[in-house]
């Protein structure tokens, strides 16, 4: 009786592990995902920041994502559509 609840006990560790690992991995998958699109983000818009007196502008950009750009005290630009949304923003010099 005791071989075996150690068994169950020694099972549930092991899967418990493995199903953290996996909640960890894909954890990281996700935030790679997201570094990759603010960096497409930052290089499609590269080319198209704000002249003076402009504040809103609206681009579809080479790489099929519409991006909303949005004049503020800091410069942000926002992936609109697409399969994930993400925005990037940085200070007006």
């Amino acid at each position: 009786m005791e071989a075996l609840l150690s068994f169950f006990l020694f099972t549930t560790i092991i899967l418990s592990f493995l199903y953290t690992q996996s909640i960890l991995v894909q954890r990281g998958k996700d935030q790679m995902r997201i570094i990759e699109m603010n960096r497409v983000l930052y290089e499609e818009t590269r080319d198209y920041r704000f002249y003076k007196g402009e504040t809103n502008r609206e681009k579809t950009f080479s790489r099929k994502y519409q991006i909303s750009l949005t004049a503020q005290p800091h410069q942000a630009a926002q992936i609109i559509s697409g399969k994930d949304q993400v925005s990037i923003e940085s200070t007006n010099v």
